[in-house]
């Protein structure tokens, strides 16, 4: 069975509705992780979720178990690459994520340019 560990659930808002995976799996998440919990919080965890919580060299390094980290946001700079690379752990960003904040922020800049707001 996996393990899916999200370390920094209260940066997403409580009406984000997290759709958990289909396949069979053990949960478990935290409002806030400090940097000196990750590894703790991750031990034994397949995959990790996370938002501005970073994952470094020396903490990728100690987790052996890790094989994903999904990523509720857009960017990935949190996390160092490399050393998730050199472990062929995948880095990836979560699935649909600002599907419709995005585009309605970006109608309301077209608009507030047009109208010189």
């Amino acid at each position: 069975m996996h393990r899916i560990v999200f370390l920094d659930r209260a940066t997403i808002p409580d009406d984000v509705v997290l759709r958990r995976p289909t396949f069979e799996h053990e949960w478990q998440e935290y409002a806030r992780t400090r940097p000196d919990e990750v590894v703790a919080r991750l031990k034994g965890a397949d995959i990790a979720i996370v938002n501005k919580v970073p994952l470094t060299s020396p903490m990728i390094e100690a987790l052996r178990d890790l094989r994903l980290i999904a990523v509720a946001a857009t960017g990935v700079d949190r996390i160092d690459i490399d050393a998730a690379n050199a472990r062929r752990i995948t880095v990836c960003n979560v699935r649909d994520y600002a599907t419709t904040t995005v585009p309605e922020h970006t109608f309301a800049l077209i608009l507030a340019l047009r109208r010189s707001l």
